[in-house]
Protein backbone atom coordinates (compact mmCIF):
# COMPACT_ATOMS: atom_id res chain seq x y z
CA UNK A 1 0.00 0.00 0.00
CA UNK A 2 1.39 3.38 -1.00
CA UNK A 3 1.12 5.93 1.73
CA UNK A 4 1.58 9.67 1.73
CA UNK A 5 2.39 9.73 5.43
CA UNK A 6 4.81 7.84 7.64
CA UNK A 7 5.62 7.85 11.31
CA UNK A 8 8.85 7.25 13.16
CA UNK A 9 9.30 6.82 16.90
CA UNK A 10 12.45 8.12 18.54
CA UNK A 11 13.06 6.92 22.06
CA UNK A 12 15.21 8.31 24.83
CA UNK A 13 15.11 6.56 28.18
CA UNK A 14 11.40 5.96 28.95
CA UNK A 15 10.06 8.66 26.60
CA UNK A 16 8.97 8.24 22.99
CA UNK A 17 8.39 10.99 20.47
CA UNK A 18 6.39 10.42 17.28
CA UNK A 19 7.81 12.10 14.17
CA UNK A 20 5.49 12.69 11.21
CA UNK A 21 6.64 12.78 7.58
CA UNK A 22 4.80 13.45 4.31
CA UNK A 23 5.64 12.18 0.85
CA UNK A 24 6.40 15.02 -1.55
CA UNK A 25 7.37 13.09 -4.66
CA UNK A 26 9.58 10.29 -5.88
CA UNK A 27 13.19 9.88 -6.92
CA UNK A 28 14.09 8.75 -10.44
CA UNK A 29 14.32 5.22 -9.00
CA UNK A 30 10.73 5.42 -7.78
CA UNK A 31 11.67 5.74 -4.10
CA UNK A 32 9.50 8.16 -2.10
CA UNK A 33 10.94 11.46 -0.90
CA UNK A 34 9.94 12.25 2.68
CA UNK A 35 9.67 15.65 4.28
CA UNK A 36 9.53 16.19 8.04
CA UNK A 37 6.22 17.74 9.10
CA UNK A 38 5.99 17.71 12.89
CA UNK A 39 6.51 15.68 16.03
CA UNK A 40 4.48 14.96 19.13
CA UNK A 41 5.72 15.86 22.57
CA UNK A 42 7.62 12.96 24.13
CA UNK A 43 5.33 10.48 25.88
CA UNK A 44 5.69 7.49 28.17
CA UNK A 45 4.42 4.09 27.04
CA UNK A 46 1.28 4.61 29.15
CA UNK A 47 0.62 7.96 27.45
CA UNK A 48 1.11 6.30 24.05
CA UNK A 49 -1.45 3.69 25.05
CA UNK A 50 -3.92 6.46 25.98
CA UNK A 51 -3.29 8.10 22.57
CA UNK A 52 -3.81 4.75 20.81
CA UNK A 53 -7.10 4.16 22.62
CA UNK A 54 -8.27 7.70 21.83
CA UNK A 55 -7.50 7.29 18.13
CA UNK A 56 -9.18 3.89 17.96
CA UNK A 57 -12.32 5.25 19.60
CA UNK A 58 -12.31 8.32 17.35
CA UNK A 59 -12.01 6.23 14.20
CA UNK A 60 -14.66 3.78 15.37
CA UNK A 61 -17.13 6.58 16.20
CA UNK A 62 -16.47 8.45 12.95
CA UNK A 63 -16.65 5.67 10.40
CA UNK A 64 -16.45 7.52 7.06
CA UNK A 65 -16.71 4.42 4.88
Amino acid sequence: MNSNIKFEIKSKEDLNSIYIYRNYGFTEDGEPKWSYIDSCHAMSKMELLVLKNFLQEYLQNNDWY
